[in-house]
């Protein structure tokens, strides 16, 4: 079986697949995911391991599975759509063989920059071998389940306007329309079958199973309401019970405070914001913070307020907290 994937979510299919290989046109991202698989500096959901003969992933995915080989991972600098050309040279054809094609495709937090999706769910559609998936996932902005009332200040910086502005924020300094299509869970990617998808109609009909379509938002409990993109109302619901359960389902960590601004700097609207206003901290900061330092304290203040309404004047802030992020979910397969 052959699996592709830009990023290093690759390593986690390894013992599934007898060939990964992960696309990515940045050759920072690449250099970052070159790493030795058993490198105990990667989490250990993302090690490789063998699995036993009596595990609950051989009794799921069945006998046809190679019990605890190691497939082979590759890496490829490019765009996700010179794919179709990678295989074609990789088999030394002019086209795609069938035994050259691929059995799943995944993109993870990535999706939304493959646009348009009329040029590329052609292109997919062309390497994606029968009984195939395709599978799209990705988040969009944090919450802090604990302290639901500081939703509104994260919005706020992550979609308010930049200073002057009294939002103090960022949100114009986003790549458009990549963070609106991850934002709105994903639901602007069209179904092989949808209109915009490029598909032809027929072919669309005859190669793609309507069934098992899925759009379905994971890794919500603790946002509140006010939280819920209007667009996310298209997807197929989840009942109350499959919201609040399986944490295999959840995208959340904990964070120090130092690790948290570590996290808010990786934003690329924070860079873009800082590569325009470069004296932001000047300007704005009194000298001493740029936009994501106040924001920082701003998050620190509200939680500790927080904290004295829940319990008494005498608290401090807690040296560290969950964030959890909504987790969108695109999934097809062919018949």
């Amino acid at each position: 079986m052959q699996y592709t994937f830009a990023g290093i979510s690759t390593l986690a299919l390894l013992p599934y697949f007898s060939s990964v290989t992960g696309i990515d046109p940045s050759e920072s991202m690449i250099s970052k995911a070159l790493r030795d698989p058993n490198d105990a500096s990667l989490p250990a959901a993302l090690r490789p391991h063998p699995l036993q003969a009596d595990s609950a992933e051989v009794k799921l995915t069945g006998a046809s599975h190679q019990v605890g080989k190691l497939g082979e991972l590759s890496y490829l600098q490019d765009s996700a759509m010179t794919l179709e050309k990678y295989l074609e040279r990789a088999a030394g054809s002019g086209q795609v063989p069938e035994e050259a094609k691929l059995d799943l495709i995944i993109s993870a937090q990535a999706s939304h920059w493959l646009t348009p999706y009329s040029s590329l769910l052609p292109l997919l559609n062309r390497v994606l071998r029968p009984k195939g998936s395709l599978v799209f996932f990705g988040y969009s902005e944090f919450f802090i389940p604990k302290y639901p009332s500081l939703s509104p200040l994260i919005s706020t910086y992550s979609n308010g306007k930049a200073p002057p502005h009294k939002d103090d924020a960022i949100g114009e300094y986003w790549e458009r329309p990549g963070r609106t299509i991850v934002d709105q869970g994903l639901t602007a990617i069209p179904f092989p079958w949808e209109e915009g998808s490029g598909v032809d109609p027929k072919e669309a009909q005859s190669t793609w199973s309507r069934e098992s379509g899925q759009r379905r938002v994971f890794s919500t409990a603790g946002l509140a309401s006010d939280g819920w993109d209007e667009h996310w109302a298209s997807q197929d619901p989840l009942s109350e019970s499959e919201r609040r359960a399986s944490s295999e389902f959840s995208m959340s960590k904990m964070v120090t405070w130092e690790t948290f601004a570590g996290y808010l700097n990786t934003w690329s609207s924070l860079r873009n914001y800082m590569d325009a206003v470069p004296d932001d901290a000047a300007q704005f900061g009194g000298g001493k913070e740029d936009v994501s330092q106040r924001f920082l304290r701003r998050i620190k203040e509200a939680m500790l307020e927080a904290e004295k309404q829940r319990n008494g004047s005498d608290v401090t802030l807690p040296e560290e907290f969950e964030i959890r992020w909504p987790l969108h979910v695109y999934a097809v397969k062919k018949k």
